[in-house]
C-alpha cells in the first residue's frame, strides 16, 4: 500500500514538473529573449541532475557538462545569426544596441576608475559619452549588463566585492552539491541563482525587484545546507522510544 502510494505521488510530481517545464519553455519562446533561450538547455540539464539525485548520488564532475552547455548556449546565441544586437554589424551603428551601450559604458568606467562615478549616477554619466548625432527619442536607462554598470558606478571597490561574492557563491554551490546531507532546495537555489548571474552578463535582471528578491532567497537557501529527511525517516523517529533505568 505504501509503495503504491509513493508511486502515485512520484507520478503526480513528474506530471506537474513536465507541465511546469512546458509552461516555462512556451513563455521563453513567446518572450523571445535570446539569453533565456541560451540558458534553457543548461538549466533543464541541471534540473534533471537534481531530480536524479533524489534517488542516487551523482558525481560532482557531472556539473562540468552542464557548465559547458551554459557557456556553449550563450556563445551560440550571441555569435550566431539570431538577430542579437551585440555582435551583428547593425549593432555598431545603433545608439541603443548592447554593443553601443557596452562600449560606451566601458569607456566611461575607464575614465572614472578606480573609484567609480557613484551609485545611481549612470543616467547622468552615460549621456555625456553618447554621440550626439546618433541620439533619438529612445534613451538608455541602464547598460544591458549589471556587471558593467556596477563597474562604472562603483569602480574597483565594487569589482572586488563582486569578485568576493562570486567566490562565495562558487564555494557554497560546490558545498551544496557535495554535501552528504542532501538539500534539494539548496541545489535548486544554485541552479536558479546561476541562471540569474549568467543572464546579468548581457542584461540587468537584478534591477527588477521580483528577480532580485528571488535571487536573495536563493542565496539564503545556499548559505547553510539542511539535511533532506524522508517521510519514512520522520515516521521512524516519531515511533522511537527511549527508556532509562536508574
Amino acid at each position: 500500500m505504501r509503495a503504491a502510494r509513493a508511486s502515485r505521488q512520484a507520478s503526480g510530481l513528474m506530471v506537474i514538473l513536465a507541465g511546469a517545464i512546458g509552461l516555462v519553455v512556451v513563455g521563453i519562446a513567446i518572450n523571445g529573449s535570446l539569453a533565456a533561450l541560451g540558458l534553457t538547455v543548461p538549466v533543464l540539464a541541471a534540473s534533471g541532475l537534481m531530480v536524479l539525485s533524489l534517488k542516487r548520488r551523482i558525481p560532482i564532475w557531472s556539473m562540468v557538462p552542464v557548465a559547458a552547455l551554459a557557456v556553449g548556449g550563450l556563445l551560440l546565441v550571441f555569435s550566431g545569426p539570431l538577430g542579437n544586437n551585440l555582435t551583428v554589424s547593425e549593432a555598431r551603428v545603433s545608439p541603443v544596441s548592447r554593443y553601443t551601450s557596452f562600449t560606451t559604458t566601458i569607456e566611461a568606467a575607464g575614465d572614472y576608475f578606480p573609484f567609480g562615478s557613484g551609485i545611481g549616477s549612470f543616467k547622468t554619466i552615460y549621456p555625456m559619452y553618447e554621440e550626439p548625432s546618433t541620439l533619438t527619442t529612445t534613451y538608455v536607462n541602464h547598460t544591458h549588463s549589471d556587471y558593467l554598470e556596477l563597474a562604472l558606478e562603483t569602480g574597483l571597490p565594487g569589482l572586488l566585492l563582486i569578485g568576493a561574492f562570486l567566490l562565495w557563491w562558487a564555494w557554497r554551490a560546490v558545498a551544496v552539491w557535495r554535501s552528504e546531507e542532501e538539500d534539494h532546495f539548496a541545489r535548486a537555489a544554485t541552479i536558479a541563482s546561476a541562471a540569474i548571474l549568467a543572464h546579468s552578463v548581457v542584461d540587468y535582471p537584478l534591477r527588477t525587484a521580483a528577480i532580485s528578491a528571488v535571487f536573495v532567497f536563493c542565496c539564503a537557501l545556499m548559505a547553510e545546507t539542511r539535511p533532506w529527511v524522508r517521510q519514512r525517516d520522520r515516521d521512524r523517529a516519531a515511533e522511537a522510544r527511549h527508556l532509562t533505568a536508574d
